[in-house]
């Protein structure tokens, strides 16, 4: 299976990276992946852990926003 991920104008202006954010959640399932600031895919490595990276996501953009 693959992730997309797509941040909008306002949301790279405030830290996001959609390639960052890939690559991150993807890791958790075992994937890879990476982009550009406004849009990403990666490939999920372990089905069963989609759930639990997708349940990441928004503390991963908060970090991400927090350090910019």
């Amino acid at each position: 299976g693959n992730l997309y991920c797509v941040c909008s104008k306002n949301a790279i202006a405030l830290g996001a990276h959609a390639g960052k954010l890939i690559q991150r959640v993807a890791a958790i399932t075992g994937g890879k992946g990476g982009g550009r600031p406004g849009s990403a895919m990666g490939g999920i490595g372990k089905t069963y852990m989609v759930d639990e990276a997708l349940g990441s996501f928004r503390s991963i953009v908060a970090e991400m926003m927090q350090s910019k």
